[in-house]
Formats: structure tokens, sequence, C-alpha cells
């Protein structure tokens, strides 16, 4: 990408940050939930670290979506 544009980041640090609360909650979800309980939660952090990467208030969007589904 970076080859292509020269606005374009060569760092992925930012996508390394929002990936860190998997690795430090790990244990505490070892034996939390079962499969299709941890395929959940991957969607959910998948979000939350979306919402982040594009300064969108979490809790604002997910109870916006979950009324809307409501």
């Amino acid at each position: 990408m970076f080859l292509d544009d020269p606005d374009g980041s060569v760092d992925t640090n930012h996508l390394e940050r929002g990936l860190r609360p998997v690795p430090m909650g790990r244990r505490n979800w070892l034996f939390a939930w079962p499969e299709l309980g941890a395929r959940r939660v991957g969607v959910v952090q998948s979000l939350l670290a979306t919402c982040k990467l594009h300064d969108i208030d979490a809790y604002a969007y997910l109870v916006d979506v979950l009324q809307r589904l409501g």
C-alpha cells in the first residue's frame, strides 16, 4: 500500500495496539465460555477496536445497534 500511496503509513503500531486487550485477557477468558461464546467475544472485540480506530464512542454505538435490533 505505501508503495502506491506516498501518504500511507508503513507503521502498523496503531493496529497492534488495538489488538492488545485480546492477549491481556486470554487467561481470564480461558475457561469462561464455550467455543460459540468465544466467537461472539471476538466479534464484539473486533467492533470495539474498529470503533476506537475511527474515533467512535463504542458504548453509544452498541446501545444504538442493540436498540435497533431489539
